[in-house]
C-alpha cells in the first residue's frame, strides 16, 4: 500500500480509495495492470495520468467501474 493506494507483488493496482478527494493521479510508472474494480464508485477522480515512462499494459474492463 501506498498512500492509501493499494496494489498486489506483480504490481498491479487493486484499489484506489473512493473517499480520497484528489481529481488526478499519476500512475507509479511500475504499475503493469490496473485491476477491476480498482476505482469502483471513485467519483472524484477526474485525470488518471501515466508517463511515458509506465509500464502500464493492461487496464481491465470493469476498472473504472461507478466512477467519474
Amino acid at each position: 500500500m501506498v498512500n492509501g493506494v493499494l496494489f498486489n507483488n506483480n504490481n498491479a493496482l487493486i484499489a484506489y480509495p473512493c473517499n480520497y478527494s484528489f481529481r488526478d493521479y499519476t500512475l507509479p510508472n511500475s504499475v503493469t495492470t490496473i485491476n477491476n474494480n480498482a476505482f469502483f464508485n471513485c467519483t472524484t477522480i477526474r485525470t488518471l495520468t501515466c508517463t511515458s515512462s509506465s509500464e502500464l499494459n493492461i487496464i481491465n474492463d470493469s476498472a473504472f467501474c461507478n466512477s467519474s
